[in-house]
């Protein structure tokens, strides 16, 4: 290798969390401080369905916070990254 240590990858089931939403999002933050849309989709797709989306779950049950450097003017020119962490 290059001296780089690897990630340590831990095995997380989506099955063994709770069905309820306000469960679900406590055991994903009590495992994990602050995720990204990307890594919490498996975990939170299962329990969405007629009326309950990702976006409304997220907007209930987590924080949002938004990191980088918006501020340079134009379309690409601040990079951000949103994480979503414990309200």
């Amino acid at each position: 290798g290059l001296g780089r240590a690897a990630p340590i990858l831990h095995y997380f089931p989506e099955a063994v969390l709770s069905v309820a939403p306000e469960a679900r999002f406590q055991e994903l933050f009590h495992r994990q401080a602050r995720w990204t849309r990307e890594e919490l989709e498996p975990y939170i797709e299962p329990i969405t369905g007629p009326g309950v989306t990702m976006d409304g779950l997220l907007l209930q049950h987590a924080r949002t916070v938004v990191e980088g450097s918006g501020e340079a003017s134009g379309p690409s020119s601040g990079s951000t990254q949103t994480f979503y962490s414990a309200r």
